[in-house]
């Protein structure tokens, strides 16, 4: 999607009121973002194990339940993790 000059000078100035590129800020949104992605590709992972053991169901199970706490948006950084299940096609999680 593109933006017009006016969203973009938008975006810019958000950024800089809220310090979003304030470099503790953006370390702890690639950490919580790495962290779901461990989730998300030990979900792949196990889900894709032919004879799943019931430790197996029980750790997707806890890893789906994780991330779906962590995308609550009363957590913090809760939006990185909504970013990261999306951009893997993974959005259902929430629902859970």
């Amino acid at each position: 999607m593109l933006c017009g000059l006016w969203e973009s000078d938008r975006v810019k100035a958000s950024a800089e009121y809220y310090h979003l590129n304030h470099s503790p800020l953006k370390a702890a949104r690639k950490v919580k973002w790495q962290a779901c992605q461990r989730n998300i590709n030990e979900i792949i992972t196990l889900c894709s194990i032919a004879d799943r053991t019931i430790t197996d169901n029980n750790t997707i199970k806890f890893l789906k339940t994780q991330l779906a706490e962590w995308a609550n948006e009363k957590e913090i950084l809760s939006g990185v993790a909504i970013a990261c299940l999306n951009k893997n096609g993974l959005s259902s999680i929430l629902t859970i």
